[in-house]
């Protein structure tokens, strides 16, 4: 049977407050585990962050998703460019040595999900507006043009002088 532990003095304001705080042990030969129960394992170094492989795939479908997302074949292309692998790689390298990055390549990366929703959101928002002030921008067609209508000329032109 699994062992518990439940606090001592929890309050009883919220109900079932008190069993927010029991936590239970593993069984035996188990090792616990911070990912939730159906997620794919992620490949991750010693230090524990994501591989450079997966952080690579990663970087590459944010391009295609945000080219997909905005209709931008420059976007969707850039993974294919030859230097997309060494920005990829230079990216990494700086989020690893650099500690307020690391939320960029720990696995479950619970800011750049955040950030990508924010984007997937954000990003068909701004290249709508821009186009509708370009659409502004550019003169508007209009009708042919028509003859002012101050003073009728009369029709044998006698007052054409």
């Amino acid at each position: 049977m699994d062992e518990m532990s439940i606090p001592s003095g929890t309050s009883e304001e919220v109900p079932g407050a008190h069993l927010d705080a029991i936590e239970v042990a593993p069984e035996p030969g188990q090792e616990e585990t911070s990912q939730p129960p159906g997620e794919a394992s992620v490949p991750v170094t010693s230090d524990g962050f994501l591989t450079f492989d997966a952080w690579h795939a990663g970087f590459c479908q944010a391009f295609v998703l945000s080219g997909t997302l905005t209709g931008l074949a420059t976007l969707r292309g850039a993974p294919e460019a030859p230097t997309s692998e060494e920005a990829s790689r230079a990216i990494y390298d700086t989020a690893c040595e650099t500690p307020a990055l690391h939320w960029l390549v720990k696995p479950g990366m619970k800011w750049l999900q955040r950030v990508t929703v924010i984007g997937a959101f954000a990003l068909p928002v701004v290249v709508g507006c821009r186009q509708e002030l370009k659409a502004r921008r550019q003169p508007q067609a209009s009708g042919p043009i028509a003859p002012a209508a101050s003073e009728p000329v009369p029709e044998d032109g006698a007052a054409l002088a």
